[in-house]
């Protein structure tokens, strides 16, 4: 089990601005709702990032959601 984000993405298409790692957008560790992440990628809308795994894992959990303070019509997938 490892618990850390992939140290790069292999492929980054960010909205607005650029990519973040461990860090969002207002400064300070990530959080969706009231859960606080201290490694993660932070992106705006539209963005999209892909990972190359090498086949080395069986599966690949993962969590996305709108940050604390995002206007409430912010969403996003997780594919």
């Amino acid at each position: 089990l490892i618990r850390k984000a992939p140290s790069a993405p292999a492929s980054v298409k960010v909205g607005w601005g650029n990519l973040l790692v461990n860090t969002r957008l207002a400064g300070g560790p990530i959080q969706i709702g009231k859960k606080t992440f201290r490694h993660g990628f932070f992106a705006h809308a539209p963005s999209a990032l892909s990972f190359r795994l090498g086949g080395k894992y069986v599966r690949l959990e993962g969590w996305c959601g709108v940050t604390i303070g995002a206007p409430r019509q912010g969403s996003c997938q997780f594919k």
